[in-house]
């Protein structure tokens, strides 16, 4: 019963964890002494011992988490959105990524894959699909032929249940012995 609940308090905390994970978070610039700039997502800090910190980085391109100490930040400063946006998009121009329609793809990826289209002769269009009108008619497919053979029976009442039925009685079963082991132990 106690693993039961265990388990089951478990699924629960990694179900929450996961979607706390996959939506935005808010993300502090933090300031060290040394005037080093860190974007970490500070709200979300765990301390580890007396002001030290373990922070996860904002930086996609190379997930990190770093320690720091309390005495070393010199300020905390929330960043805006869109000027998370525009860092996040200049740190994936700098560490050799992308953008293709919204992700991003290392910059070789990306020149193997127009090698790949150029070598099949698959050129970039900037024409819509062709409209349903435009579309070149396809034969239909054959009818399909009637169902020929009678429905199956239903089940009766007691080809359905009786497996549970038979659950039930053996659970019942259980506690009966288990009633009886604890009044004649005592």
């Amino acid at each position: 019963m106690t693993g039961c609940l265990l388990i089951a308090a478990i699924c629960t905390a990694l179900g929450q964890s996961d979607a706390a994970s996959q939506g935005e978070r808010d993300t502090c610039i933090v300031i060290l002494k040394d005037d080093t700039e860190l974007p970490v997502f500070w709200d979300d800090r765990k301390e580890t011992r007396k002001d030290v910190y373990w922070v996860e980085r904002d930086t996609p391109w190379e997930p990190k988490s770093v320690t720091i100490k309390g005495p070393d930040v010199k300020d905390v400063v929330s960043e805006r959105p869109r000027t998370r946006q525009r860092r996040l998009r200049q740190g994936w121009t700098d560490a050799g990524y992308t953008e293709v329609n919204g992700r991003y793809y290392r910059t070789e990826e990306v020149g193997l894959a127009n090698r790949a289209r150029e070598m099949a002769g698959v050129k970039e269009s900037a024409e819509a699909p062709p409209a349903p009108d435009d579309a070149p008619e396809i034969d239909s497919p054959p009818p399909v032929p009637v169902q020929t053979t009678p429905q199956a029976e239903p089940p009766g009442f007691v080809r359905q249940w009786w497996m549970h039925a038979a659950l039930v009685l053996a659970a019942l079963v259980l506690i009966g012995v288990v009633v009886k082991t604890m009044l004649t132990a005592g």
